[in-house]
């Protein structure tokens, strides 16, 4: 069962992938988006922050709004094609959820790479080191919880009659305990201090019970309107 549940996972995971492929919109707007915001915001601060608070605000508001243009969109685009009512006949609730959050993950921590990279160009930044292994696992906790609250969000929001309006003002509050840590976790890792994983961990139980609960209750979003 645990393997067919897998291989259907990655099935999804693979039409996401291949669909993707034919329609780079997404991808684009994503790169066009990070880069927009990083080249503007460089540019109004002369390519140097106030402080390190700053830079790590800026940074994770730039991957915030990138997982908005991105994740948003894993519901809609089936729901506006009709497609979805034979995904939800034919597909099971658990390898859907589970495969379009992996496809969402993969793509936002990729964004996410890239968009590090150029903000470290763009503001001369400085990751020491030291703690450039600890500045990407702060980044995939935040990755992860976007994308698995964000998945979740998705599926609420595409049956909803305000589609375009509901899916921020529902993922704001509900990342906001992971935002807030990795943040200031960010933060201390600009100015060179020492990395707490304390501070993080917390960030990686409330990723886990999003990811958890998220599988609990997808079978009554899914299935609400079939």
């Amino acid at each position: 069962m645990k393997s067919l549940t897998f291989q259907a996972t990655l099935s999804v995971f693979r039409k996401e992938v291949i669909a993707a492929s034919r329609f780079k919109g997404t991808w684009l707007t994503m790169l066009m988006f990070s880069f927009t915001t990083l080249s503007l915001s460089s540019l109004a601060f002369k390519g140097t922050a106030t402080d390190s608070a700053t830079l790590s605000a800026l940074y994770w508001i730039i991957i915030f709004f990138s997982a908005m243009t991105s994740v948003d969109r894993l519901f809609i685009e089936e729901e506006f094609s009709g497609t979805i009512r034979m995904l939800k006949a034919y597909g099971g609730a658990i390898p859907i959820l589970f495969g379009k959050m992996l496809y969402g993950f993969l793509l936002l921590l990729a964004i996410s790479v890239i968009a590090t990279f150029f903000f470290i160009v763009l503001f001369d930044g400085n990751i020491p080191q030291e703690s450039s292994v600890f500045f990407f696992v702060n980044l995939i906790l935040g990755v992860w919880g976007l994308s698995a609250a964000g998945t979740f969000l998705a599926a609420l929001s595409a049956s909803a009659n305000v589609k375009s309006g509901l899916f921020p003002v529902l993922m704001l509050p509900v990342m906001l305990p992971v935002l807030l840590p990795v943040t200031e976790a960010t933060t201390e890792i600009f100015e060179g201090g020492a990395f707490d994983v304390s501070a993080v961990f917390p960030v990686f139980l409330y990723d886990l019970i999003l990811t958890v609960t998220s599988s609990l209750l997808f079978d009554y979003v899914w299935y609400e309107d079939l």
